[in-house]
């Protein structure tokens, strides 16, 4: 709920919002957990539901799958994938591992010795 209390959300659309979303990263059996309760994956779907709390128009990830288990990272893939289909929003990914099956039109782009280009 911190972020939608920052961005002063009323306690009702708060709580509203944050049953909505851990249902959606299928972690409202958590709802009472802290940080460090959970496992890894389970810290990045967080993170992920944090990023749509407010609705925004683009999410910038950095490695969001790095350190995570194959299951993990389908789910946060499927979540930023849903985002962008669903939602509408921009979703910008820093990686070294594009899923094969990640089913959705996307641009790439390389960085080699400062220079940015994109792939094709």
């Amino acid at each position: 709920m911190l972020p939608l209390k920052v961005h002063k959300y009323a306690d009702d659309v708060s709580r509203a919002q944050v049953k909505k979303l851990l249902k959606h990263v299928k972690l409202s059996h958590k709802v009472g957990a802290y940080p460090a309760e959970l496992s890894g994956g389970e810290q990045q779907r967080v993170a992920v539901a944090r990023a749509l709390a407010h609705n925004p128009s683009i999410i910038l990830a950095d490695e969001p799958t790095g350190n995570l288990d194959d299951y993990s990272s389908d789910m946060i893939w499927t979540l930023l994938k849903n985002a962008n289909e669903h939602l509408g929003i921009t979703v910008v990914v820093v990686t070294h591992r594009i899923p094969t099956n990640l089913g959705i039109k996307y641009r790439r782009f390389n960085i080699e010795e400062g220079v940015v280009y994109e792939a094709s």
